[in-house]
């Protein structure tokens, strides 16, 4: 029988936070708790480890459920934590709403915070919007502003917002949020995170219709540019915004940001406006461009390099190109990042990189020209003979994990340009072509597979890593991270005894890894998302029922 530990069971009995409604312990009761080891900690100790234990339990949550946090358990637990607990206004700071207003839990935080920065996380979906038709924005609109108001109402004022995350049903909440931002200043806000439920079959009249309302706020002074009104912003994740209100302005709707983050709604952004974004903002280190659910058509013709944009800071670009491939490449040819680490691409299993993206393989093998990034023009001469390379010639982090059905022969010719990289986080077919290709990135050190449980993938990890391995220096490190079901079913999801065919590669590995991943919308944020179920660093197996062993509280 699944072990559920007790904290999981009492945030689901009632739909109330118990914050304010324990009473004190009896007298027998204080003076066992006198006794706990962990109540001997000066309070200053325990506070920080309630603090970090908070942060820990933070993540995705089913919007339906009432937020229970660690903080609203530990007031239950003694007299002790429950006066500590008040009196750390740190672990108060973390305003999670999903439900329409009233907000009352959020107005006891809020109490609670102090003058603490502020991370606001408003889930503005189904439980949020109630009886509204989910594709009319005005009532939702006002909704939100509602909830905005009784925040600032409530102390947690604009310059206390450190972090603002927000998931809604259309995109003109979105636009009053961002609005809502430029009231005032918020020097201390260092993140923000907007992205629209699409509706796949209504996207396209709801973003046309969603033009009036972000024509209105187009103004220089909504921005969530880094500046004087912000001076510590450096990361924006931008997920199914219109182009329209993030391109058609005067001045950069983003700017001077180390981490950026775009994905596309219905229309797909242009080469020439994400272009224009990304030499607002050349200080950038992590990047992510994603077509999301845009139409799969082709860009046109696009001479790229008059957009060429040098990044000299990047070292993380994660690019989703899946459905429109001229896209992907001439993104390849705009972004100049020659220090890039770490390089993630998406082929599902809709599409192979070899049958309907050979551009992309081209150029991901011969992608400068005498050090240049080419581009579809004309590129200078220089050296002759000319000499070429990768377009990322310090690549260390090869992410392709998504890559499901490409080729060998399509794979091979990917890697063999990239003899620089030590970590490959890969896919099935990508482990297949690496355990057949001994010379394929000769350095790597650390390979990660991530995918389903199937057949055959025991025998091709086993030969990948003897293949890798010489006497007495095993393989440095192996971690497999089981996703979804295995060959369909559900029952092997969590069948331990089915890892035991995994355990010869212990002896053949310095460090072996491995996960069931489960979805993290299982249940709230007190349920772990990924659990290790055997680990080389003590030799045993760690049973993935025993929920409670891997809890973050």
């Amino acid at each position: 029988m699944t072990k559920f530990p007790k904290f999981w069971r009492i945030g689901r009995k009632k739909t109330r936070s118990y914050s304010n409604d324990v009473k004190a312990p009896p007298p027998q009761c204080v003076s066992h708790n006198d006794t706990q080891w962990i109540n001997r900690l000066p309070p200053e100790l325990l506070g920080k480890i309630f603090v970090l234990t908070e942060h820990l339990q933070r993540g995705p949550r089913l919007a339906s459920l009432p937020y229970s946090g660690f903080q609203d358990i530990a007031v239950q637990v003694c007299q002790y934590w429950r006066e500590l607990a008040i009196n750390t206004p740190m672990l108060w700071t973390y305003i999670f709403i999903s439900q329409h207003p009233p907000h009352p839990l959020a107005k006891l935080y809020l109490a609670r915070s102090g003058k603490c920065p502020l991370d606001l996380d408003m889930e503005m979906r189904t439980s949020y919007i109630g009886d509204i038709q989910p594709f009319i924005p005005i009532p939702q609109v006002k909704l939100a502003r509602e909830t905005l108001d009784f925040i600032v109402a409530h102390g947690g004022t604009l310059d206390r917002w450190r972090s603002l995350i927000v998931h809604a049903k259309t995109p003109e909440v979105l636009f009053e949020m961002s609005s809502f931002i430029n009231i005032a200043a918020t020097p201390a806000l260092q993140f923000v995170s907007l992205k629209w439920k699409v509706n796949i079959d209504l996207v396209e009249a709801q973003e046309d219709h969603s033009l009036l309302s972000a024509a209105e706020k187009l103004d220089e002074s909504c921005s969530l540019s880094h500046g004087p009104q912000r001076p510590r912003i450096r990361r924006v994740d931008l997920d199914g915004i219109p182009s329209a209100f993030i391109f058609r302005r005067q001045s950069p709707f983003l700017s001077n940001l180390t981490r950026l983050k775009l994905v596309c709604a219905h229309v797909l952004y242009t080469i020439k406006d994400i272009s224009s974004l990304l030499a607002a903002n050349p200080q950038l280190e992590h990047l992510t461009l994603d077509m999301g659910v845009a139409e799969s058509r082709s860009v046109g013709n696009v001479k790229t390099g008059p957009f060429q944009v040098s990044l000299p800071h990047l070292r993380y670009w994660s690019l989703n190109a899946t459905n429109a491939y001229d896209w992907g490449v001439f993104l390849l040819q705009i972004v100049d990042a020659p220090d890039l680490e770490t390089f993630e691409i998406h082929a599902t299993t809709n599409s192979t990189l070899h049958d309907a993206d050979p551009a992309t393989v081209s150029f991901m093998r011969i992608g400068r020209k005498n050090g240049l990034l080419m581009h579809n023009g004309t590129n200078p001469s220089g050296v002759m003979p000319p000499v070429y390379g990768p377009p990322f010639p310090a690549l260390k982090h090869f992410i392709l994990k998504h890559v499901r059905t490409a080729s060998q022969r399509t794979i091979r010719k990917m890697l063999e340009a990239y003899p620089t990289v030590t970590k490959a986080t890969v896919s099935f077919p990508v482990l297949f072509a690496l355990a057949d290709n001994v010379e394929l990135l000769p350095n790597l050190n650390h390979l990660v597979y991530s995918g389903t449980r199937r057949s055959g993938f025991a025998g091709t990890m086993q030969r990948f890593v003897q293949s890798r391995s010489k006497p007495n220096a095993p393989f440095p490190e192996v971690t497999i991270e089981f996703t979804g079901t295995a060959e369909g079913t559900f029952d092997h999801v969590f069948d331990t005894p089915g890892i035991d065919y995994m355990l010869p590669l212990s002896d053949l590995v310095g460090h072996l890894d491995i996960y069931d991943n489960v979805s993290p919308y299982v249940s709230d944020s007190d349920y772990v998302s990924e659990k290790r179920v055997y680990t080389t660093t003590d030799r045993r197996f760690i049973s993935p029922f025993c929920i409670e062993s891997n809890s973050r509280v």
